[in-house]
């Protein structure tokens, strides 16, 4: 449609982008259509003379990977290999500590896993304190929604769990919940990409830890990877305790604060 809109002579059109995976639609069809009159430029972040330096340091400590390739360095990546590949940094020794705040995450399964991980804030850090994991195929018994109830309310005891956070698609097991009005409810933001940046992002800014108990997300992490056909998706197996995970940081905003730190900086500038 914007093509067909440049009808008068020497009409052009003006666009600018981040870039994306490389089989994306804009650069198949467009950017890397030599027949086509298309002049590109490359940017990379250093490039914007009004970003704040201190803006700029904090974006580049918060993405990883292809998320630092795309939109650090503008190229255009594919997403490949381990999604997490620095995972060891985040796993942390299983000590006492003296946590200030809890929450809990499920990813709620029939067949698949069902997987909850309890989290608790000490010193700035959310530590995934511990886990739990129940798959009706291993054992060949699937339980049913009051039996993980049950599971819930033994797998926080002790601990004043503040919100359960779930995915919404989960909706018999939220009424069951919310009947018993012993927890809060908290639909999880279950939005992929950003989520994956997220967690990317919460790891590498010490903001987010794994405890060395929860051994089945450990596991996740080693394998948990790219799908290998380039749509920026990660392979839908053994994941259950990482999307619990991603629900958990990404339904929080545990990676946003230094970004929105230099957001308002840059408001202020503009009022200024």
């Amino acid at each position: 449609m914007l093509k067909s809109r440049l009808s008068d002579r020497g009409a052009l059109f003006d666009g600018t982008c981040n870039p994306d995976r490389p089989s994306h639609w804009l650069k198949t069809d467009i950017l890397d259509r030599a027949e086509l009159d298309v002049k590109q430029w490359h940017f990379v972040i250093d490039d914007n003379p009004f970003l704040p330096p201190e803006y700029v340091e904090n974006l580049k400590k918060e993405y990883t990977g292809i998320f630092y390739d795309r939109y650090i360095l503008g190229l255009w990546t594919l997403a490949e290999g381990l999604i997490y590949p620095f995972y060891q940094e985040a796993v942390a020794q299983t000590v006492p500590r003296d946590y200030t705040e809890y929450q809990i995450s499920i990813d709620y399964g029939t067949q698949n896993p069902f997987a909850m991980g309890l989290y608790g804030l000490y010193d700035g850090t959310w530590y995934k304190v511990k886990e739990y994991h129940h798959c009706g195929r291993d054992t060949q018994r699937q339980k049913t929604d009051g039996e993980y109830y049950d599971d819930l309310v033994l797998f926080a005891e002790g601990y004043p769990v503040r919100h359960i956070i779930i995915d919404p698609s989960a909706m018999s097991f939220i009424v069951l919940i919310m009947r018993n009005k012993k927890f809060i409810v908290r639909a999880a933001n279950n939005a992929v990409l950003d989520g994956l940046r997220h967690v990317a992002s919460a790891i590498k800014q010490g903001l987010f830890r794994v405890n060395d108990c929860c051994v089945e997300t450990i596991k996740e992490f080693q394998i948990y990877s790219w799908d290998d056909r380039g749509n920026d998706t990660p392979v839908k197996e053994s994941d259950h305790h990482m999307d619990a995970d991603r629900y958990f940081i990404h339904t929080n905003g545990i990676a946003l604060p230094k970004r929105e730190l230099g957001e308002n900086k840059r408001r202020e500038g503009r009022r200024k």
